[in-house]
């Protein structure tokens, strides 16, 4: 993208030519340039990777853990990523940050797992977002519930330790409720009634 720039005068290469061509890359941001006299340029760049797919309807973006859509999908990825499910009045531009309620606590939540918990977020097949808040829906298609979008870290920690005993118990359980993870709940309806 800074191919173009060789051979110029380091006096006339600033900020804002820089960032101009690096727009043509929307996973790649401008974080410090340098100029080294006489004949030195040095850029440091950040390079977002996804962790997410948003997905309305048939149409798909990238986006990556800091909430940026890096581009949109024609095709189906090799490699599946967790999905974000998004309203049909949001448009996503390429290139700018989600701060849309719904659809940024998704991309925050599958982040957080990205970061946290790499091995268990190739488990995620989907997140969608709601007043009632976060639901995960891992590929075997059980679901967890988080509940309002906080503790992401302590829910899905929580959430594997309990999946793990499930599993060495052969529950039949198809969700997980941890939307208060000092007090779990398994069973096997979507109708979850916790007891006082």
């Amino acid at each position: 993208a800074l191919a173009p720039i060789a051979g110029t005068s380091l006096l006339e290469v600033d900020e804002a030519t820089i960032t101009r061509r690096l727009q043509t890359l929307p996973h790649v941001h401008l974080l410090a340039f340098d100029r080294s006299f006489p004949n030195r340029l040095r850029v440091e760049v950040s390079v977002e990777r996804p962790v997410a797919v948003l997905r309305r309807a048939d149409e798909n973006w990238l986006v990556s853990g800091e909430g940026r859509v890096l581009r949109k999908l024609q095709g189906r990825l090799r490699r599946p990523l967790p999905v974000v499910w998004i309203p049909r009045s949001f448009e996503p531009d390429v290139g700018t940050v989600i701060r849309a309620g719904e659809p940024a606590r998704g991309v925050e939540a599958v982040a957080t797992i990205h970061a946290d918990a790499p091995t268990f977020s190739r488990r995620v097949w989907y997140v969608t977002s709601a007043e009632q808040g976060l639901t995960i829906v891992l590929r075997d298609r059980f679901e967890l519930r988080l509940g309002p979008a906080t503790d992401i870290a302590l829910k899905v920690a929580v959430a594997r330790r309990v999946l793990a005993a499930l599993q060495s118990s052969d529950s039949n359980a198809s969700y997980l409720d941890v939307s208060v993870p000092e007090r779990p709940v398994a069973g096997t309806t979507l109708d979850s009634q916790v007891e006082p």
